[in-house]
């Protein structure tokens, strides 16, 4: 989207979407969970209560490596999505040794 001037407002309205869909899905998720904990005496609360205040604990580039881990090939959620879908529609490139972003034409898919 294009103003007059020349100016690209893409991004922003990007940015104003995400905004609202993130907003509106955790209104939608974070309103039970926090009425479910204030009122439950589940065992259950402690440690979903440490997992809920993970983000505001740990620096976002930790959280995101541990989820790189968890959802990766080798990691718990990827191993069980492989299982599910198959080892091809999960990890393009693995049969063939070679990542998706990797041209035939570069030195390292030689080797």
């Amino acid at each position: 989207m294009e103003v007059s001037g020349g100016l690209d407002l893409t991004p922003v309205w990007l940015t104003v979407k995400l905004a609202g869909l993130t907003v509106g899905l955790l209104l939608i998720l974070g309103m039970p969970l926090a009425w479910w904990l204030a009122r439950t005496r589940s065992p259950l609360k402690i440690p979903v209560e440490a997992v809920t205040a993970l983000p505001l604990v740990l620096p976002p580039t930790v959280l995101g490596f541990y989820l790189l881990i968890f959802l990766g090939a080798s990691g718990p959620a990827g191993q069980l999505w492989s299982r599910i879908a198959g080892p091809d529609r999960t990890h393009p490139g693995r049969s063939t040794g070679r990542s998706p972003g990797r041209s035939a034409a570069t030195p390292e898919a030689r080797r």
